[in-house]
Order: C-alpha cells, then structure tokens, then sequence
C-alpha cells in the first residue's frame, strides 16, 4: 500500500506514479489526497484547508447572518479528506481479498467537502430565494426551535430540540407544563415564527443554573444539549484520560516538544495501544532504499 498528497504531477515525475507502480505490482493499492479533482478545472491551484473551505462554499454558511462568512476553527477539510481516503483505501483492500487487483483510491478535500453540505445544497436548491446563507448558531436548514447558545450562570450552553417531543421534555425540564401544552408551540415552524419568544423563555431557565446542572437536567429529559466548554477545560477532563488520550503528552517523534496523544477513535473488541509517530524523515532512507531495491527511480537527474 502506497499514500501520497503531494502536488499534481510530482509522483509521475518521480517515476513512481499509478501506472508504473501497479504495472509492476498489480496488487498495489494506492491513496491519493489531493485539495481538488484530477478532473476539476481547479486541479493545479495550491490547495490547503483555508481556501477549500472559501472555495467549496462551506464558508459562506459559516457565521452569522449579518456578519461575514467564516472559516471553521477546527481544518475541518484536512480530517474529512484523511477520513474519505482512509475508508477508500480499506474498501479496496477489502476487494482485493476478493479480485486479487490493487487499485487506485483518490480523495479531494474539494468534493468530501461538498458532499458534507448536502444538507445545505439540497435546501437551496429546493427554495434558493427563502435560503438562509447564515444562521450563527441556529438552525439554516431545518425548521426546529429552539436550537442555539443560551447563558447559563458560568458560561453558555448548546441546546437544539430536534423535534417536538423535545420540545415538550425541555419545557417540563424547565418548570414550564403550561408551554409543553400550549398547542400553538407544539409544532416546530409555529415555535421558529416565535423564535424570540421561545428563546427567551430557555434563557429565563438557564441563566438560573449553572452549566453543569443544565447539562444533567437536559440529560435526564432526554433533550440534545451540552455546556459549550474552552480547550483549557477539555483537555483538562479526566474522561479524555480515561479513554486512552493524552493532550499533554510528551512523547513525540517531531522534534518540536510534547504533542497531543489521541486514542483511536475507531474503537474494536481488541483495543491496540497508540504509535507515536516517528520523527520526520525517519522513514525516508529505507523507503528510498525499497525503491531503489525494486529498480524504481527517484529524484533522478533527468526527471527534476
């Protein structure tokens, strides 16, 4: 098996692109992350997670509506395409227990990415004048209320009612029987045409409590929610411990100082401890070697 995300071209001009190698090992299954498709008119532009995510759109239905699109904190299109190629590659390997044939897996950040605001795309395209580019931390595509940030006594909390039996669980959660009942919030397009009032109403509630014992009624009623929390307290959870991850973990092989340690998010009935990565270039003369071995060029005069 073979990944590569390098820039278009570099491989073939290496000597060691798809069609040498599986010439020379039919078995060979080969990943390829790229910013954009070898077939989109974008195929050459340098891609990194900032401009796919101007690009794609994602960052136009990030923000709030009367601010400017944003980029998402996290380099979301990094991991979703890391994530595509990972499972294109074991479904390929796994057909090739079956063909006895390699093949040649290519992933861009610019499609995964799309294929991530389906959601947004589809509802566009069935009302383009009524859409909401952005919501903030509401709802854009689905008509559900209430769904955003509302303060508690220490900070914010995520609550969404998804549907309306949450709606009734959070408003009984609240001391509220008389709006559980109230026929005219019982349906969620009546309670976003009053988003302001229902709102207001869970805001009254969770700025009486702390995030913590908002977050454990929501649980005990059954309702989607959770204390919006910094990376300081994150990485300070002893649940992260408790599930193999490290946040402060000395162990690298970089060479640039302690690095997070992320357990394996795949989890199996045989649980394998985590590799630290090795140091950069550690790898790079016994790949070189293999190639050389094998009698595949690299880096020769003639293809620079």
């Amino acid at each position: 098996m073979l990944i590569e995300n390098s820039r278009p071209g570099t491989m073939e001009k290496l000597g060691i692109g798809w069609e040498t190698l599986s010439a020379r090992n039919p078995r060979l299954v080969m990943g390829s992350g790229k910013g954009y498709a070898a077939d989109s008119v974008y195929r050459d532009a340098p891609a990194m997670d900032f401009p796919i995510q101007a690009l794609t759109g994602l960052m136009s239905v990030t923000g709030f509506p009367d601010g400017s699109p944003m980029k998402c904190g996290a380099a979301i299109t990094d991991f979703l395409g890391g994530v595509h190629l990972f499972g294109g590659i074991m479904a390929a390997l796994h057909a090739r227990g079956t063909t006895g044939r390699g093949d040649f897996v290519q992933i861009a950040m610019q499609d995964v990415t799309h294929h991530a605001l389906a959601s947004n795309i589809s509802s566009f395209l069935l009302a383009p004048d009524g859409f909401a580019d952005r919501a903030g931390n509401s709802q854009a595509v689905l008509k559900v209320a209430p769904y955003d940030l509302f303060p508690a006594r220490d900070g914010q909390v995520a609550i969404m009612c998804l549907n309306d039996r949450h709606w009734q669980q959070l408003s009984r959660a609240m001391g509220r029987a008389d709006l559980a009942e109230d026929l005219e919030l019982a349906e969620g397009p009546a309670r976003c045409a009053r988003r302001a009032e229902v709102d207001g109403w869970v805001s009254e509630w969770t700025t009486q409590h702390s995030r913590a014992e908002i977050f454990e009624a929501l649980s005990d009623a059954s309702v989607p929610g959770a204390p919006v929390r910094t990376l300081a307290e994150v990485v300070s959870d002893d649940d992260m411990r408790t599930r193999g991850h490290d946040p402060r973990s000395s162990a690298s092989g970089s060479g640039h100082g302690p690095c997070a340690r992320v357990a394996n998010e795949i989890c199996t009935s045989q649980p394998r401890a985590p590799i630290p990565a090795p140091a950069a270039g550690a790898d790079t003369a016994r790949v070189l070697g293999a190639f050389r071995q094998a009698g595949l060029s690299t880096l020769s005069e003639d293809k620079n």
